[in-house]
């Protein structure tokens, strides 16, 4: 019988990397060898959109209205770009500003629901409206 021959398990870590590895390995090869026949370059409204989209998911408001800024200058005629640039301006506290973007995307949208609930969250922390419940308690809404 031959000797037993041990070998290394390879750590968590180690494995992690080598996935991590494989994985940008893959998605590399799929960007360099992809068809791009059906493909079509952003726009720099796209792009300035996209960016703004991931400052403020990362909670970099600021950034993400100078982002919007550019997309909404190249772009006057997308309501995405306003609302999303007046969410930020919510997360700031900066509810005038929020409401004006909200009234925007509402006028190139109408049909858009969701500015409208929005803009009325925005109108509500602006200015919010005490009233009593049936039980004697104070709500805030």
């Amino acid at each position: 019988m031959p000797p037993s021959v041990q070998r290394e398990r390879p750590t968590m870590r180690s494995t992690m990397l080598y996935a991590f590895a494989a994985i940008s390995a893959i998605l590399l090869l799929s960007v360099a060898c992809g068809d791009s026949s059906n493909e079509r370059e952003p726009t720099d409204a796209e792009v300035h959109f996209k960016r703004g989209f991931d400052y403020a998911k990362f909670g970099f408001h600021r950034k993400a209205i100078q982002e919007y800024d550019k997309a909404i200058e190249l772009t006057p005629s997308d309501a995405d770009a306003y609302y999303n640039r007046g969410h930020a301006y919510g997360e700031l506290g900066e509810y005038r500003r929020a409401i004006e973007d909200y009234d925007k995307a509402i006028e190139l949208a109408p049909a858009d629901v969701d500015a409208y609930n929005i803009r009325g969250i925005a109108y509500g922390e602006l200015a919010p409206i005490h009233r009593k419940d049936e039980c004697g308690g104070v709500l805030r809404g």
